[in-house]
């Protein structure tokens, strides 16, 4: 996928009807350099999203979501891992 830092952002809207949890999220879209967007999942029913960004740290993807509106409850290191990764992971993290 990349070899740039991965971090996946949480986010629970649990005053937002499904309609906005997802204009809430289309918003991670939106963020700046150095932070990379790759992606949001949404669970409308638990008006709860995940996004994927790469960037040079944590703290860095926290204020670009703050900047681009929806913010995050939270933001950690994460991996990608797919079928062929045959490699153990081990304490990557």
């Amino acid at each position: 996928m990349t070899s740039a830092p991965l971090w996946l952002s949480e986010h629970y809207w649990p005053d937002l009807v499904d309609g906005l949890v997802l204009g809430q999220a289309q918003r991670t879209a939106m963020v700046a350099r150095p932070v990379g967007w790759l992606g949001t999942i949404v669970v409308p029913a638990q008006q709860t999203a995940f996004g994927l960004f790469t960037g040079p740290s944590a703290r860095e993807v926290e204020q670009a979501l703050l900047a681009a509106g929806p913010g995050a409850d939270r933001v950690s290191a994460a991996l990608h891992v797919t079928a062929d990764h045959h490699q153990p992971l081990g304490r990557a993290l």
